[in-house]
């Protein structure tokens, strides 16, 4: 007997009887080859992410038995199980070892007699557990194979395939708008020609997005030649007074030292100094060589340039943006009208922008860093939410945004993806065999970006493709695939 392994082991159980007279609790299909009476029977079932999808074949002098293995996630073969089909009748119990055919699948035969009755396992090795199929429950999968569509595991598992079990899950009534991501107040400047002249790029290019470290020098502007001689009048004045007042500076603290000067007269020459180097270093310090340079005020990056290399200014006209590194940025979203009042009660929102592959999570619920104003005569109001510091979305991108108001409550849920669509109506295909499935028409309500409710269709447990469904389409029109069974 094979125990159920615990800490470490993973069990599950799928019993399945079978014998060589009718069962009256299970439907089988018949085929006749070659004068012999066949029993088939299919059995699909699926828990701890791996799917078993096994044939069982029985005569009156022997039971055959082809097993497929599939690890869901990715829905490859799985190999290397080393199966076990163990065999119980009349307490006696008989164990099998499967063959290996192809990768994912295995077959073995046991010789019978007419009135044997049995009871099957089907035991497998995966990594370090042990897996142990016994068929407890026919209601695993809901839907009987009842043919349809067929669609063999070889192909599904050559194919890009994903099934997906119909749940209820905790799920939010959301409303679908849009966005934008800004920076945070003070977190963007713009820096703009302290004078007219021509603009010359600093050798390196201001490309939108580049890092700016602070005091990098980002551009010059040459002065016509009446500006540039203002400027260098201005500038070696400005010097002279700087370099006058520090000598008398110099020399009043020696006698102020000495007790020579009164301290009256040594606060106003030291007045007089502080004010002529605060003056010096305004002019100077955006002052070479007749220039004026531009330098970055604190470390961040380009938002946008407004200018190009060699492009005549005039003062006080915008050069560059800069956004300051590591500013926190907001999502700024629209709200309908009808969800005017549902603001504050607002549990969560999602929001994607281009080029990303999911969405990012924000939690509204309790939170004091998201505001709200509303204009009655607009159809949208302006929601504003601080985007927390591990999601880094590009300011002034546009974002899709899924708002979510009401507590979470249990609905029906399934995949967007894997909705397939024909002149408005929407439709699923269902898993209603280990290799067949059928077209099923669905009603859907709210979704949330990823997940959509379900309203009519389907019912928890149902088994659906959630990607590849496309080729199951395909496969309901080709007419060169088989209807039953295998080549292996």
């Amino acid at each position: 007997m094979i125990k159920n392994i615990a800490l470490g082991f993973l069990s599950l159980f799928i019993l399945f009887f079978t014998g060589c007279s009718d069962n009256q609790n299970h439907q089988h299909e018949e085929e006749s080859h070659t004068e012999e009476h066949h029993h088939i029977r299919e059995i699909l079932l699926m828990e701890d992410g791996v799917e078993l999808f096994a044939e069982v074949d029985n005569t009156h002098d022997s039971i055959k038995i082809i097993a497929h293995f599939t690890k869901i996630d990715g829905y490859a073969p799985l190999s290397n199980l080393n199966p076990v089909w163990i065999l119980q009748a009349n307490n006696k119990t008989e164990r099998v070892e499967l063959n290996h055919l192809h990768d994912g699948i295995y077959a073995a035969s046991y010789k019978t007699t007419s009135d044997a009755h049995f009871h099957h396992r089907l035991s497998i090795q995966l990594n370090d557990n042990q897996i142990v199929f016994a068929d407890n429950h026919h209601d695993d999968q809901e839907h009987e194979s009842s043919g349809g569509i067929t669609y063999l595991k070889e192909q599904a598992w050559k194919d890009s395939f994903g099934i997906f079990r119909v749940k209820r899950i905790p799920f939010a009534a959301t409303e679908k708008t849009s966005g934008i991501i800004e920076v945070a107040p003070g977190g963007e400047e713009v820096i703009t020609a302290g004078n007219h002249g021509h603009v010359e790029y600093s050798g390196a290019q201001l490309n939108d997005g580049r890092l700016i470290n602070k005091g990098e020098v980002l551009l010059s502007i040459s002065s016509h030649e009446t500006n540039l001689k203002s400027n260098i009048l201005t500038y070696n004045k400005t010097k002279r007074s700087f370099e006058t007042a520090r000598k008398d500076f110099e020399r009043a603290s020696d006698l102020h030292e000495k007790g020579i000067m009164p301290e009256k007269e040594y606060l106003q020459i030291k007045m007089q100094y502080e004010n002529a180097k605060e003056s010096f270093e305004i002019v100077s310090k955006d002052y070479t060589d007749g220039e004026r340079v531009i330098f970055a005020p604190f470390t961040g990056y380009l938002s946008e340039v407004f200018i190009e290399n060699g492009q005549h200014v005039e003062a006080g006209q915008p050069l560059v943006s800069l956004i300051k590194k590591q500013m926190p940025l907001l999502l700024i979203a629209d709200v309908s009208q009808k969800n005017y009042a549902s603001v504050k009660g607002l549990s969560y929102l999602s929001y994607k922008t281009p080029g990303s592959q999911e969405f990012n999570i924000i939690e509204c619920a309790g939170r004091e860093n998201f505001t709200y104003s509303k204009n009655l005569s607009a159809a949208f109001a302006s929601l504003s939410v601080d985007i927390p510091g591990n999601q880094q979305p590009v300011p002034g991108a546009f974002a899709e945004v899924y708002l979510s108001f009401d507590e979470n409550t249990d609905k029906l849920v399934i995949p967007k993806n894997a909705i397939m669509e024909t002149e408005g109506n929407h439709y699923v295909y269902v898993m209603t065999g280990g290799e067949t499935f059928a077209k099923q028409d669905i009603h859907t309500g709210a979704n949330n970006g990823d997940m959509i409710v379900v309203t009519d269709g389907l019912k928890e447990g149902d088994i659906i493709v959630n990607e590849g469904a496309y080729n199951i389409k395909l496969s309901s029109v080709s007419g060169n695939l088989p209807a039953h069974g295998h080549s292996h």
